[in-house]
């Protein structure tokens, strides 16, 4: 009897391994649209950006990392300094990676979370600063810092309020 018993749970122990995976892999697929663009390539041209494409992959890894908590991926996306308002009284003014790291949690809150992982790349809006992400709770541009830089693509706003 013990070696059934002990087989049985080997058995349910592999069941249940198969369906954690299977569950996180669908996890991460939904966070990533499987649709394909339907914009042209230079659909974004007016706001900076050359690529769809380009964009499209830079929304889908920042996805990823929002829904993950890689606070690292998120701080390496941001053109830093940049000043983020926390509440109507305190602005935060971020230099550098490490400070957005400090206070990632209170810069990437619900609303943040909400606005780019419901995000349709089908449907991102766009004007002369760039392409935004939750009516505006996620900005992004195109941008180099100095002349002799190539641009890259980096949030450049974000609005938690």
């Amino acid at each position: 009897m013990p070696n059934f018993i002990n087989k049985l749970c080997g058995y349910c122990l592999a069941i249940l391994l198969i369906v954690t995976f299977t569950a996180c892999t669908h996890e991460k697929a939904d966070i990533i649209e499987t649709t394909t663009t339907e914009l042209p390539e230079n659909a974004f041209y007016y706001s900076g950006f050359d690529s769809a494409s380009e964009l499209k992959q830079f929304v889908d890894e920042l996805k990823i990392d929002v829904a993950s908590n890689n606070k690292q991926g998120v701080a390496a996306k941001i053109s830093y300094p940049i000043s983020i308002r926390i509440s109507k009284e305190r602005v935060l003014s971020v230099k550098t990676r490490t400070d957005f790291i400090e206070h990632y949690d209170e810069i990437i809150n619900q609303k943040v979370k909400d606005a780019v992982a419901h995000q349709n790349f089908n449907d991102i809006k766009e004007n002369s600063y760039g392409v935004m992400l939750g009516r505006g709770v996620v900005w992004i541009g195109s941008i180099k810092l100095h002349e002799q830089d190539d641009f890259e693509t980096k949030i450049i706003g974000i609005n938690n309020q």
